[in-house]
């Protein structure tokens, strides 16, 4: 299915659109070949989880610097929602694999786009903690049933009754897959302190944690 739908989206992107009318038609079968494709790798990351033949690296990773790509790939998608982040540049690296972990924070942004309040922002926010370090996306949405808490992030889990009963169900299971893969946990609360919303928190250990910096390769004389 891969090879069949990349020679649509390469078609697609190489028509050039002669009136107004094609340009919306191309629009919009770009997005929907690009939801689709969204879709089959959301299906192959969760076929790799269930069949335990993930494989990870552990490398540091600067958290501002990885939220910022994630927020640049969704930048179409985010493209009428702010973005806060609350990362101190003092944090520690985290030790995770960069490519897993950068799904995870496409899946969590996104996520939050979908069910926040339109033109509310999305905030992302990193705390140390005696113990390890939290980092959190809290959207302004409607929030998470009470008692649903851990069942959201089932496979094609729908939560009825909630802002969270559309989707394919597989973006969050597949957080929980790749952080489990990487020994991180992930959690989903509601918001406190008079903000409504849902939060969505990793949470990194101590052994997770580094100052040291991505080693860079030896240049060649």
């Amino acid at each position: 299915m891969r090879t069949p739908l990349t020679a649509i989206i390469g078609n697609l992107q190489a028509i050039t659109p002669t009136d107004a009318i094609q340009t919306g038609q191309l629009a919009s079968a770009r997005a929907e070949a690009e939801r689709l494709n969204g879709f089959l790798a959301n299906l192959l990351d969760m076929a790799r989880i269930e069949a335990g033949v993930l494989t990870r690296g552990s490398e540091p990773v600067d958290l501002a610097d990885a939220i910022a790509s994630a927020v640049h790939d969704l930048r179409v998608r985010l493209a009428d929602t702010p973005i806060v982040m609350n990362v101190s540049p003092d944090l520690p690296f985290v030790r995770v694999d960069p490519q897993l972990f950068h799904q995870c924070l496409i899946n969590l942004i996104d996520n939050a786009a979908k069910y926040g309040d339109p033109g509310c922002p999305i905030t992302l926010a990193a705390r140390r903690e005696p113990d390890g370090l939290t980092l959190m996306v809290l959207d302004e949405g409607p929030g998470l049933p009470s008692g649903e808490e851990n069942r959201i992030f089932e496979t094609f889990a729908r939560i009825e009754g909630s802002d969270r009963k559309g989707g394919t169900g597989l973006g969050l299971a597949i957080v929980r897959g790749f952080c489990n893969a990487m020994g991180l946990t992930v959690s989903a609360t509601n918001r406190t302190e008079g903000a409504h919303g849902a939060c969505f928190a990793i949470r990194f250990d101590t052994a997770h944690l580094t100052s040291a910096e991505p080693e860079l390769p030896e240049s060649s004389t």
